[in-house]
């Protein structure tokens, strides 16, 4: 079989629901009727499926999908609703929020080759180079049904190397806005994208566990806002913003997310600046020390709710394992 083109492998994975390389009647049924029940009904489907599969084995692999679609008229009307449904996905969020460089234009290929990625993983872990164009990607989260929206997504550098404020921004924003539930963040710089990516993503955001350890954060500025962006209608239980800049303001604006977003359940912030002499907030143990007073405030509060907070200041310097939080 030739090359296939990046619309129609990303048409063919949108079918594939279970990622068994084969599409069978009820996933090309599914996605149809969701599409235009009024065009594709049981009666259509079936005759397009028979048309398709050419062996008659009761499943369409790939180069039966390309053959189809090169020989069958039906077909294309087929591939332009799916590629209608993707955009109109995409275009309902961007047309929402005020962030012009996420509403670029991008490479049809690149944009379909990168929605055929996504189709392909359970879960999505973006390492890309530190000045990477990622929009693309970021328009393929953002196009994907629900149901093919992974839990997970981890942004990070291919290398040693920091990433850039432009190139983790889409990302970031795209994975909290299409529905990601586990986000990780590491390695980035924090400029005024990639700021706004996470006060515009979490809003209405279904995220549970938020993890910006060791993601690069200088500024307690830059903290503060991006704790103030976590809302009391949220369903976030984790909070793991170790290894970064905090301070005293920082810690205020935990304590208020905390009181204001009764899900969360458990805060790790171990090893939080700024530092003195090597030493973080929470690592003076002093009993009337101002941080150590607020983490207690910000301690009793989560622990009120079965939940668990981990720093120096309550425990000799434990791993987060990221275990299953207390109910």
């Amino acid at each position: 079989m030739s090359k296939v083109s990046p619309q129609i492998l990303a048409a063919f994975h949108q079918l594939d629901a279970n990622r068994d390389g084969m599409i069978e009647p009820t996933e090309l049924a599914a996605v149809l009727k969701r599409l235009n029940s009024a065009s594709f009904n049981d009666d259509s489907i079936k005759v397009l499926f028979e048309a398709a599969d050419a062996d008659k084995n009761g499943m369409i692999d790939l180069e039966e999908f390309v053959n189809w679609l090169f020989n069958d008229s039906q077909a294309e009307e087929m591939l332009d609703a799916l590629d209608r449904d993707r955009m109109a996905r995409m275009a309902s969020i961007l047309l929402s929020i005020d962030l012009p460089w996420m509403k670029l234009p991008v490479d049809q290929n690149e944009f379909s080759r990168a929605v055929t990625t996504l189709l392909r993983k359970e879960g999505s872990i973006f390492t890309v180079g530190a000045e990477a164009n990622t929009l693309p990607a970021a328009h393929a989260l953002l196009s994907v049904d629900e149901a093919d929206m992974p839990d997970f997504a981890c942004i990070e550098a291919a290398s040693d190397c920091v990433l850039k404020d432009a190139t983790a921004a889409p990302l970031l924003y795209a994975s909290l806005a299409a529905g990601c539930k586990q986000l990780q963040v590491m390695n980035t710089e924090w400029g005024e994208r990639t700021v706004s990516a996470i006060e515009h993503g979490l809003v209405g955001a279904c995220v549970e566990r938020l993890s910006l350890c060791s993601a690069g954060i200088c500024d307690e500025e830059v903290m503060v806002r991006i704790l103030d962006s976590i809302g009391d209608d949220m369903v976030l239980r984790l909070v793991d913003i170790s290894n970064n800049v905090v301070g005293m303001s920082g810690l205020r604006a935990l304590h208020d997310a905390v009181l204001r977003c009764p899900k969360l359940l458990s805060v790790f912030l171990y090893n939080i600046g700024p530092w003195t002499d090597g030493d973080g907030l929470g690592c003076r143990r002093s009993s009337d020390a101002e941080d150590v007073l607020l983490l207690e405030e910000i301690r009793q509060t989560i622990m009120n709710r079965g939940g668990q907070i981990q720093n120096e200041a309550f425990n000799e310097g434990d791993i987060c394992d990221y275990g299953e939080e207390e109910e």
